[in-house]
């Protein structure tokens, strides 16, 4: 029920499959096991690689969850950083095209001045 709201929702379920499917068998093994030894020794013969099934199965949802967090990170500082670089070379290009347009003036009314004053 939770693993199908999981995935309605949108999230990878398949290391929970993983995990459940790896607990199944597990259980099934040690049901087998206890059910061929005798009942006073049942305690003893559980699987030795049980501990060993679930600690890897940690693990490899473990490296899968560090795999999708290495995959979806965004560097932060790095973003602000362009920003800032891009947010200064933007005002260097406004204050140039403002004295550009400034030089255009000067030029204009420089040039209408000398063919108005001659005539």
């Amino acid at each position: 029920m939770v693993q199908t709201e999981l995935e309605e929702a949108g999230f990878d379920v398949t290391p929970l499959k993983r995990m459940m499917v790896q607990h199944q068998r597990a259980a099934a093994q040690q049901k087998l096991l206890s059910a061929a030894s005798p009942p006073s020794n049942s305690r003893q013969q559980a699987p030795p690689d049980l501990p060993s099934l679930q600690q890897q199965a940690k693990g490899d949802l473990l490296k899968e969850e560090i795999s999708r967090w290495n995959q979806n990170y965004i560097d932060v500082n790095n973003l602000v950083k362009k920003l800032l670089d891009a947010e200064r070379a933007n005002r260097k290009l406004r204050e140039e095209v403002a004295r550009l347009r400034l030089r255009e003036e000067e030029r204009e009314s420089a040039a209408t001045g000398k063919g108005g004053g001659g005539g």
